[in-house]
């Protein structure tokens, strides 16, 4: 798979790190008690406020987009793809969840291809309740698109 979902998640992970550091000092910018309206507050405050919230929806768009990045690379790879067997080489979890129901792995997979064998990773979302469905060492049905070395799991 593309490694553009893994570094979005990085990335936005990053920038909601470094969007403290403009909360933080947008109180040391703050007047005295009292009420003041927008046009009152200091310079300072108004553009650590904007960067806050200009960082807060760079980080939840990374971070949401790379999950829709993900998918819409496995629908590319599912339309122009090849039907193969591929074992499971290693297992590893995003750090995703959705609705406490499902978690979201990455696959690293061994690829049996007409030319050889590859190595490709994806990622697909689980049950909690059913983990014993994919193991490391086993044998799935895939489709590979070998232009994009993309991977998606079929069920």
């Amino acid at each position: 798979m593309s490694i553009l979902p893994r570094v979005m998640r990085i990335v936005g992970w990053i920038v909601f790190a470094c969007m403290w550091i403009p909360f933080t000092l947008m109180f040391f910018n703050m007047p005295g008690e009292g009420s003041y309206s927008f046009d009152e507050l200091p310079r300072n405050m108004v553009i650590f406020l904007g960067l806050t919230i200009g960082m807060m929806f760079i980080a939840m768009g990374l971070l949401f987009g790379s999950s829709i990045v993900s998918w819409l690379l496995k629908k590319i790879a599912e339309s122009r793809g090849e039907r193969t067997t591929a074992r499971v080489l290693k297992m590893r979890h995003t750090g995703l969840r959705v609705n406490r129901t499902y978690d979201e792995i990455q696959f690293t997979l061994e690829i049996n291809t007409m030319g050889g064998t590859v190595n490709a990773t994806t990622e697909k979302l689980i049950s909690r309740f059913s983990p014993i469905d994919y193991q490391e060492g086993m044998m799935l049905n895939v489709i590979y698109d070998p232009m994009l070395r993309i991977a998606s799991i079929l069920d």
